[in-house]
């Protein structure tokens, strides 16, 4: 899950609608983002792992949102 919030401290409606956006990464129970960081293009880029196969198969994972918190679709394979 990640949040935006206002420099007010309010959920940010332009960022999925809500503020709030659930991602689906993996079928396994470990999907962890270890860092995320913000592009000058307000593009947001989240790192960490992802549990394909409930613990058996562990890989690194990159998802590059934009600045709406829509997937950008042209990053990676899918």
């Amino acid at each position: 899950v990640l949040v935006r919030y206002t420099s007010a401290g309010a959920l940010d409606t332009t960022f999925d609608g809500d503020g709030k956006l659930a991602l689906d990464l993996g079928s396994g129970f470990y999907n962890e983002v270890w860092d995320v960081t913000v592009a000058a293009g307000g593009q947001i880029v989240l790192a960490g792992s992802v549990d394909r196969d409930a613990r058996t198969y562990i890989d690194f994972g990159a998802v590059r949102l934009n600045a709406d918190g829509s997937r950008e679709v042209g990053f990676g394979a899918n």
